[in-house]
């Protein structure tokens, strides 16, 4: 009997074992704990609709004085320095809607911010929200090297020339979970 009882006990302990061993490798690295952290100042150089050289379009136009209902798509390049001939960084493409029907509140804003450079090439941070001359976006996703991405980006006006050219300075803080880190064992 007591033999048995052995028995199912070492049997129970391999089991376990071998379930374990299958599970996914979070028990060893949370999630939290292999996130790596973000900080990242960039500018991002906007040239509106209509200029030389624009980057960005408006495809629905408002009839409303302060472009209440106005709908843009964007291509802005994210620069190493607020100047035309800075290192391009990335580019935040995406859309900008102007939903705030008193205009105080800026454009909503929401864009794929895509990586150039060598070290991210080809990675994202997914970011949204409403675009005032200074305020922040929530970071809710990336992809590549950001996987599981979250965070903000600090936006704040530094130049603007008649509303035709401006650079906002970003200010990147986000934790991500790289690619690299193997949280199953398919």
């Amino acid at each position: 009997m007591a033999s048995t009882a052995s028995s199912h006990a070492l049997t129970l302990l391999f089991v376990s074992y071998c379930i374990l061993s299958m599970a996914s490798l979070s028990f060893s690295c949370p999630t939290y704990a292999c996130e790596k952290e973000l900080n990242l100042r960039v500018y991002l150089h906007q040239v509106v609709t209509g200029q030389p050289n624009n980057n960005e379009d408006t495809m629905v136009r408002s009839p409303n004085a302060l472009s209440f209902g106005s709908i843009a798509i964007h291509d802005w390049p994210l620069l190493d320095a607020p100047a035309p001939n800075g290192a391009v960084i990335a580019h935040a493409k995406g859309m900008h809607a102007q939903s705030d029907i008193k205009g105080s509140a800026g454009w909503f804003t929401y864009h794929s911010i895509v990586f150039e450079d060598a070290r991210f090439t080809g990675s994202t941070l997914l970011a949204m929200g409403m675009t005032p001359p200074n305020g922040q976006w929530g970071i809710v996703a990336g992809t590549g090297e950001f996987a599981n991405a979250h965070g903000i980006i600090k936006h704040t006006l530094v130049n603007e020339t008649f509303n035709v050219e401006i650079y906002r300075q970003l200010d990147i803080h986000a934790f991500y979970t790289p690619e690299t880190v193997n949280l199953s064992t398919e």
